[in-house]
């Protein structure tokens, strides 16, 4: 075949195995440069000016690719000779080689026309390209000629698609070459990225067995991998379920902070008394700033570890060393002497808290007369302390504590959101209160910050405080392991927390952490009641009929009438049916390739006798233990034990049975790996 372009007709195709036919071809522009694909037999490019055709010779009416080059007239084309697809394209006065990838589209239809993607790149610094030709043999490689009459030998990089694996891997083709980069040989700075990755940090967690822990959620945050995000709700949880007094087998069910405070009426009311300064000239004067109190605000202050847990709370705080913290607890309950004595103690435990000595100096000095020099002082240096629990210290005592005061300190983003709110619990009034509650609420919950949760609660608005969190983290995970701590209507209504779980669950899938996963369903199911059970999607078949040979206990507990089936006690060993024979045609079942024994025959023929230790009980009633369970190839459907299997294909790649020329092993996605300790087939989807 010969295809020729002719200025005043077009395109025409000749077969010169037939000098009686006539040519034939499209009446068209584009004569110039016409070039067969080296790759492909009846397609050919041809162009005019600065457009490019893709002609098929089997329909040779209309181009089935078109470029329309935004650039000077083309002045030659060239398909390589080693890339399939590809061809190449310099235009005129211009220093710029372009590289069209002829890519088949499938959209909705087989037969979709295909498209050219370009892409260009200056190929002789500058200097304007007259012509270009493709090495025969060495992939990209290309020779050009220049205008300056130099030539250039340039080889063209190809574009490449990276593939980022669940398991760590990157993955990119380079041409035809493959190149692979696993998370243990990768740069110091692609390994830095990898581990800083949520699902590097769930992965580890996950092995770690982190959110499992149910006596004490705090202990969980060990586990975090270097994201503390999730910290402060796991003490949160621990806080909520020492307030309701619930143990580790009760589900969560807490309204939040925000409901509290409306208690059952919807508008709680609270008694205002005056504060009370113990240890000091002013414990019996009259005025003061007023506290506040009722029942709900008594249940906010305990989750928060003021009021009745005020001590715990100082011993927890002291032992961790945040005596700033701690000092501040004893100022906001009027024990000023107290908070005193700890910022001496403190100031003696090393030079990183020699300067509190000097605090304690000056809040020795307090004075609730005004005006007063002290006051004066103390709130000209206030806005100059960095750390967040003196500067509250400080502007609680100097100011005169107005609403004004009281809000600001409530408001410091600086302050443990708990003592912020156990804070405004104390002294801000109902309305206040209820606004500042609302505001903080809504704050936690548009930023996604889990905290919250303890103002929220676990209903809808506490699923969108997490789901905002899944979204800015994609954190599945702690969204999954808080997911079964709930048992709230609202959280096993709505189809998010579901999806948390699922997507958590086909992550551990493709990480092959079966073992974590089956501990995950157990932890999710345990206070839901077990869920729901699945029906048996898989059986083994017989051969012959077709028919399904696992054995049918109700055959053996049959009562007449469709009575149910009744087990009154567990059976022994002699007492489990031996099924080695089809039950509805009587054929036998298939043998194991190795040992020639049939399926369903007891592998351990033992028994229970008073001479044998626990171990040796324990043996004698497990009739099939894992290694000898049936396994089979999908391909050529031989099989047999597991451990048989195992030990034959570490040494061949064929099927075990004669005369099969299987190669079950390649074919297979399965691999048999054989311990010390025992025998196990591992298969990976």
């Amino acid at each position: 075949m010969l295809v020729g372009g002719f200025q005043t007709k077009g395109l025409r195709l000749f077969d010169l195995r037939d000098s009686a036919s006539k040519p034939r071809g499209p009446s068209t522009k584009a004569v110039y440069g016409v070039c067969g694909d080296p790759f492909n037999e009846h397609r050919v490019a041809s162009f005019s000016d600065n457009i490019l055709h893709v002609w098929d010779m089997r329909s040779f009416d209309k181009p089935i690719a078109t470029h329309e080059s935004s650039h000077k007239a083309i002045s030659q084309i060239q398909w390589s000779p080693t890339r399939y697809g590809l061809l190449g394209a310099v235009t005129k006065d211009s220093p710029d080689f372009r590289l069209l990838d002829l890519q088949h589209t499938h959209v909705m239809r087989d037969d979709h026309d295909p498209v050219l993607l370009e892409r260009s790149f200056n190929a002789t610094d500058g200097r304007a390209i007259t012509s270009f030709s493709w090495h025969p043999h060495l992939e990209n490689r290309v020779l050009f000629g220049t205008t300056t009459n130099t030539m250039h030998d340039v080889k063209v990089m190809e574009r490449i698609t990276l593939n980022w694996s669940k398991t760590h891997h990157l993955l990119w083709a380079c041409g035809r070459e493959t190149r692979y980069l696993s998370d243990i040989s990768a740069p110091e700075l692609v390994l830095h990225v990898i581990n800083d990755d949520i699902s590097m940090r769930m992965k580890i967690r996950a092995t770690n067995g982190y959110g499992l822990n149910v006596d004490k959620f705090a202990e969980n945050s060990a586990l975090l991998a270097g994201d503390n995000r999730p910290e402060a709700m796991w003490t949160a949880l621990d806080a909520i379920r020492n307030v309701e007094g619930l143990d580790s087998m009760d589900g969560m069910t807490f309204r939040g902070i925000r409901n509290v405070l409306a208690g059952e009426t919807g508008k709680a009311k609270s008694t205002a008394a005056m504060s009370v300064w113990e240890g000091t000239p002013y414990a019996g004067r009259k005025d003061g700033v007023p506290i506040y109190t009722s029942n709900e605000r008594d249940i906010i202050l305990r989750l928060c570890g003021w009021s009745l847990n005020k001590d715990s709370t100082l011993e927890s705080l002291l032992y961790q060393e945040q005596y700033e913290r701690a000092a501040a607890l004893c100022v906001f309950h009027f024990e000023l002497r107290k908070a005193i004595e700890i910022l001496q103690t403190a100031s003696k435990k090393g030079e990183n808290y020699r300067h509190l000595s000097i605090v304690a100096v000056a809040l020795s000095g307090f004075t609730d007369d005004q005006p007063s020099l002290w006051r004066s002082l103390s709130s000209t240096i206030t806005p100059e302390i960095e750390e967040p629990y003196l500067r509250a210290v400080l502007l609680f005592l100097s100011s005169s504590r107005s609403e004004g005061v009281l809000k600001r300190i409530s408001t410091d983003t600086d302050l443990q959101l708990e003592d912020r709110i156990a804070f405004a619990c104390t002294f801000l009034n109902d309305s206040v209160l209820t606004d500042f509650v609302k505001d903080l609420a809504e704050h936690f919950t548009s930023k996604g910050l889990l905290e919250g949760l303890i103002l929220t609660g676990f209903g809808t608005e506490g699923i969108d405080l997490v789901q905002n969190y899944v979204d800015k983290t994609s954190d599945v995970q702690t969204a999954s392991l808080l997911t079964a701590l709930v048992l709230t209507r609202e959280w096993s209504e709505d189809p998010r927390p579901h999806r948390w779980v699922e997507d958590y669950r086909e992550v551990l899938d493709s990480w092959m952490l079966w073992e974590a996963r089956a501990i995950f369903d157990v932890y999710n199911n345990r206070l839901k009641g077990g869920g729901p059970r699945m029906p048996r999607q898989i059986v083994a078949t017989c051969t012959f009929c077709g028919k399904s040979i696992a054995h049918n206990a109700s055959s053996q507990s049959v009562s007449g009438r469709g009575d149910k089936l009744l087990f009154p006690k567990t059976p022994n060993v002699s007492e489990i049916p031996k099924v080695m024979a089809c039950s509805s045609c009587g054929k036998s079942l298939p043998r194991c390739a190795l040992c020639q024994i049939h399926m369903g025959t007891p592998t351990n023929m033992g028994f229970v006798t008073g001479e044998m230790d626990d171990a040796g009980t324990l043996l004698a009633k497990k009739i099939n233990p894992i290694e000898k369970w049936f396994t089979w190839c999908q391909s050529c459907r031989h099989g047999g034990h597991a451990s048989h299997l195992a030990e034959w294909f570490r040494e061949h790649s064929e099927c075990a049975v004669t005369g099969c020329s299987c190669k079950c092993m390649m074919i297979e996605s399965g691999c048999a790996t054989v311990t010390k300790s025992r025998r196990r087939i591992a298969t990976s989807n």
